[in-house]
């Protein structure tokens, strides 16, 4: 194998590696965003943002389906 078969590994391995990253980068960023926008009040200043004024019906649907 000598040459071939390491450059092989390297490039089995590298994939293996972004595979694994990127799984571990998706549980990692949806926890981050969970804490940040479970609060109700961050809820309320992004809608505000917006121009709008949120019901208490959009808010609990909003932090429902951060949590699915």
């Amino acid at each position: 194998m000598g040459i071939l078969g390491f450059f092989v590994t390297a490039i089995i391995a590298f994939i293996i590696g972004i595979i694994v990253g990127i799984i571990i980068g998706v549980f990692v960023m949806k926890s981050i965003i969970e804490k940040k926008i479970s609060n109700e009040n961050v809820i309320r200043s992004i809608f505000q943002s917006m121009g709008c004024k949120p019901n208490e019906s959009q808010i609990k649907n909003i932090i429902n389906s951060l949590k699915k």
